[in-house]
């Protein structure tokens, strides 16, 4: 059984490096997920925080929903991911599959923004977006004239 000792030590050896090798190729590996990072500015390019942010796939339709005694309505579609902008005006998407796709900040009394982005599977997809001012809603005709 002597003669077994340098074999057991040298799996034990081998076990030992694998197992200290194998969480660092994970880690590796969970940095190079594809993600989205951005900044939401308004029309004189300043930050603008706690905007929320929406990342819609372009391919995905409305949902027809039944409204109580609306009809047939078109619904809108869910975003996959939603975040809000930090203090900078900074917003991020993690673990975003490879693929094009809207980027929508908005908010009432705010703004809205829009841009479309092509995500690839190698790299962080940078994108700045540009509010719009809100513009006001006109008055609802249909009151009673005297």
């Amino acid at each position: 059984m002597a003669h077994n000792s340098p074999r057991i030590l040298l799996l034990i050896g081998i076990f030992v490096i694998a197992a200290s090798i194998l969480p660092m190729s994970a880690d590796a590996e969970e940095n190079t997920k594809p993600a989205v990072t951005g900044k939401v500015v308004n029309a004189a390019g300043e930050a603008v925080a706690g905007m929320q942010v929406s990342l819609y796939s372009p391919r995905q339709k409305k949902v027809k929903t039944l409204g109580a005694g609306d009809g047939d309505k078109a619904g809108k579609p869910e975003p996959i991911f939603k975040t809000t902008t930090n203090d900078a005006g900074h917003f991020e998407f993690a673990d975003v599959p490879a693929g094009d796709y809207l980027v929508v900040a908005r908010q009432k009394g705010v703004g809205k923004g829009r841009e479309k982005i092509t995500v690839n599977s190698d790299a962080t997809t940078e994108v700045t977006i540009t509010l719009e001012p809100q513009k006001e809603k006109k008055k609802q005709k249909g009151a009673a004239a005297n």
